[in-house]
């Protein structure tokens, strides 16, 4: 038992001051309910739960917190690698395009059309965008 004895009281302490905060905010939130459980726990005699509850909600916070972050970087680098101009090939309607005089206009990725020829240069990349 003296191996739990000293977490749970600053789990406790943590979860009150959070608590605390949130009321004076005027929130309700899932923070307030799981301190008021645990604090529920230690009158009804079973301090230990209370402390397990606390523990886990903590650690359920900090994975929250990490696979947010984790989506947020990856949504953000998926943004930034969506390109919004494409170099389009002017072909005048040659069946084969001559790369010894290319010409190329700079459009918005949208106005491409099935069928168009694109330029990409040296370290771009092309995703194939299927719009229905």
């Amino acid at each position: 038992m003296y191996l739990f004895d000293t977490p749970f009281p600053i789990l406790q302490v943590s979860a009150a001051l959070d608590a605390l905060v949130n009321i004076a905010d005027g929130r309700i939130n899932i923070h307030v309910l799981m301190a008021l459980a645990a604090f529920a726990s230690i009158f009804m005699g079973n301090a230990l739960e209370g402390g397990l509850l606390l523990a886990m909600f903590n650690l359920a916070h900090i994975a929250e917190e990490y696979f947010t972050s984790k989506s947020m970087f990856d949504v953000r680098e998926l943004k930034e690698n969506h390109p919004e101009f494409a170099l389009l090939l002017e072909t005048s309607g040659e069946e084969s395009v001559q790369f010894s005089n290319l010409s190329y206009t700079k459009v918005p990725v949208h106005d491409l059309e099935v069928g168009s020829h694109i330029l990409v240069r040296a370290g771009e990349m092309v995703r194939k965008i299927l719009s229905f």
